[in-house]
C-alpha cells in the first residue's frame, strides 16, 4: 500500500483510524476503524454515501461503535 498515491481526504480517514486504533488500546487497526473514521470526516464521501442510499448515519455509527467496543484490548506497559 502506498499512502502518499492516496488522496489528501483518505490519508486524512487513514490517519484518523490509527489514531482511533490507538486511542481504544486496539493492537491494529481494521476496517471498522476505517469506516469510523470515514464517517466522522464531515467533508467526506463517507456520510453522502449513506444518505443518498437511504441509510441512516446515526444507526451505522452507533452500529460500527458497538462492533468496535467489542473488539479486544491490549493493555501494560507502553
Amino acid at each position: 500500500m502506498r499512502p502518499e498515491r492516496f488522496t489528501i481526504k483518505a490519508q486524512e480517514v487513514l490517519g484518523s483510524a490509527q489514531q482511533l486504533a490507538a486511542g481504544r488500546d486496539h493492537q491494529e487497526m481494521v476496517p471498522l476503524h476505517v469506516l469510523s473514521a470515514a464517517l466522522d470526516q464531515t467533508d467526506g464521501l463517507a456520510l453522502p454515501l449513506v444518505e443518498r442510499t437511504g441509510g441512516n448515519p446515526g444507526a451505522l455509527r452507533q452500529a460500527v461503535g458497538g462492533k468496535l467496543d467489542a473488539l479486544p484490548t491490549i493493555s501494560g506497559a507502553d
